[in-house]
């Protein structure tokens, strides 16, 4: 949606443009049902605490569904139509934030991941209820360079592109580096380390060596805990290890296309997968160990502190690994 470099310009063709809009529609609604899940599941049964896996699935999918309310609608306007530059701007501030949004959103979970698995933090419990509101608040902040960076903003009904101009050329492309792109670089980089870290500790605990840096094996560590305990345990990780994934999948190739050019078609598929990051977050979702509870196998009334502590109990069982 955003470009800054002549060379991937190019029409995109019909097939892109409905083939985006069939994305954004299935991604608005699977927004509205993670919405209505986690709704009627705190009222019918957590009596007050809703987990945090649950939470930043509703906050990823209500804010996912509000930007490809948007997308759609910006693929949607007749190629006669002009846009102030003051809607282009709220407009793209909203693109702006459902994207940064996602990212820190899954990196609130990276750092749940990093912070119980990898470094066994002692505060994890009361941080773990700020994490998504600090993520949603750095991702509104780190937004609004859209509406003062920028001399002249635009969209192209022609193009389906944004447009922005800075003081020339290159200075728009550096500013759009360092107060875009660069956000999103870093956050699907970190989760792309916790990623591959976890996955190491979670499928490969027999490369976990007992060293001065690590307390012991996965193994001798689960000393206490029966073996039902150790697979849940450890399942309930590798389920978490998704949420990283879905901005990998979803935002890589967007970043790509921002900081090197890149032929049309890169750019069509960046698109098209920026565009899909509600449907992966209902199949991450729907993958939660506690949904499948609560509606696939038996319906219990979860009290506050089970609420609470359901995943901490769960990675508490798992080695004091200090990397």
């Amino acid at each position: 949606m955003l470009q800054n470099r002549e060379q991937a310009l190019s029409l995109p063709s019909p097939t892109v443009i409905n083939f985006l809009a069939v994305t954004n529609s299935l991604s608005i609604v699977c927004g509205i049902i993670v919405a209505a899940i986690v709704f009627y599941s705190k009222y019918r049964h957590m009596q007050n605490d809703v987990p945090l896996a649950f939470r930043v699935s509703l906050y990823i999918g209500l804010i996912d569904a509000i930007g490809s309310a948007t997308r759609l609608f910006l693929n949607r306007v007749p190629s006669d139509y002009v846009m102030s530059p003051t809607s282009s701007k709220a407009c793209l501030y909203i693109i702006t934030f459902s994207t940064i949004a996602s990212v820190a959103l899954s990196n609130a979970v990276a750092l749940s991941l990093h912070l119980n698995v990898l470094s066994k933090n002692l505060f994890k419990k009361r941080a773990n209820w700020y994490y998504e509101y600090v993520a949603i608040a750095l991702s509104l902040v780190l937004s609004t360079p859209v509406f003062f960076l920028y001399d002249f903003i635009t969209f192209s009904t022609l193009l389906r592109e944004f447009f922005m101009v800075a003081i020339n050329n290159q200075s728009t492309i550096l500013t759009m580096a360092l107060s875009y792109y660069s956000i999103l670089f870093i956050g699907i980089l970190y989760c792309y380390a916790v990623f591959a870290h976890v996955c190491i500790f979670s499928f490969f605990p027999q490369f976990q060596k007992t060293n001065s840096l690590t307390q012991g094996s996965l193994n001798q560590s689960f000393v206490h805990a029966t073996p039902h305990q150790k697979r849940k345990s450890i399942n309930t990780i590798r389920w978490m290890l998704l949420y990283p994934l879905v901005p990998i999948i979803s935002d890589t190739f967007f970043v790509i296309t921002g900081f090197f050019p890149t032929l049309p078609g890169i750019n069509n598929l960046a698109n098209i997968l920026s565009t899909s990051q509600g449907i992966l977050n209902f199949i991450v979702f729907t993958l939660n160990p506690k949904f499948r509870d609560l509606y696939f196998y038996k319906v219990i009334p979860v009290s506050r502190q089970e609420a609470s502590s359901s995943i901490s109990t769960q990675i508490n069982l798992l080695p004091n690994h200090k990397f």
